[in-house]
């Protein structure tokens, strides 16, 4: 499994630490600690290990404790499975489901759980929060005149957009159609609307060649709401849904601010 020859790897305890990754071998002297003192019935932990050649494989390592006749331990004996593949195969099953499939952007499943995890984290430490609600203005127009192959094109753009302007630490996702969702970490109303209109100007400033060769570039739509002590999912991102479609009822391509 690690691409050593018998002779070349020793079998002590240090022996093994060594070949562990450096982020995961405190869970597994944890988990050794529980079963030594009773805790569980058996020693069960996932963590990579050094190969020769320096990568790393996911091993599956379970153990038992054995016991003389006073009840020490003396030694523990167990199994070591290479799971990378199957790791490897669950995590692409795992992307699948939180990702869109055209945009490569988040999906709505994934919304609620990263909205879940980060509203709970501004509430415990009382940190700022924001989140956009985008929308492609007119954008049954684009699909009608040049079809939805270049619509989707446009969706591209739109979202290739978004990640070059927002920043690293913030989520973007596509939460259906022509419809985004920008979840803005540690920002308030006033960092949320710099950074929503450098998006909005952005967008309407980039072009894609129509099927025709015309420079087409579409507008959007923006609303924007501050995360509120109490609120939930639904209330945070309905105040965001409500001002986009005041920004649609104002004349389009504009960001409008949610009313409290």
């Amino acid at each position: 499994m690690l691409g050593y020859e018998p002779h070349e790897i020793g079998t002590s305890l240090k022996e093994w630490e060594e070949r562990v990754h450096p982020d995961d071998i405190q869970k597994c002297f944890a988990d050794i600690a529980s079963h030594l003192n009773n805790e569980t019935s058996h020693y069960e932990n996932i963590h990579r290990m050094r190969h020769k050649d320096g990568h790393y494989v996911w091993i599956l390592d379970r153990g038992i404790k054995l016991v003389d006749s006073e009840g020490n331990t003396y030694r523990m004996i167990g199994t070591h499975k290479d799971i990378s593949k199957e790791r490897y195969m669950n995590e692409q099953l795992i992307q699948l489901t939180k990702e869109d499939t055209l945009t490569k952007l988040y999906n709505r499943r994934a919304f609620f759980s990263i909205m879940s995890h980060e509203m709970a984290e501004a509430k415990r430490y009382k940190t700022d929060l924001c989140f956009m609600m985008l929308d492609i203005d007119l954008f049954k127009k684009v699909n009608d005149t040049w079809g939805h192959h270049f619509g989707d094109d446009i969706l591209l753009n739109v979202a290739d957009v978004i990640r070059q302007v927002i920043r690293e630490s913030d989520y973007t996702f596509r939460l259906g159609g022509e419809e985004f969702g920008i979840l803005l970490l540690q920002t308030d109303i006033y960092g949320g609307k710099v950074l929503g209109e450098r998006l909005r100007k952005a967008i309407g400033d980039s072009c894609i060649q129509s099927p025709t060769n015309e420079c087409i570039s579409v507008t959007v739509s923006i609303g924007l709401a501050v995360y509120k002590q109490g609120m939930t999912i639904d209330m945070f991102s309905d105040k965001a849904d409500e001002a986009l479609y005041d920004a649609k009822r104002n004349g389009r391509n504009c960001l409008i601010v949610a009313n409290y």
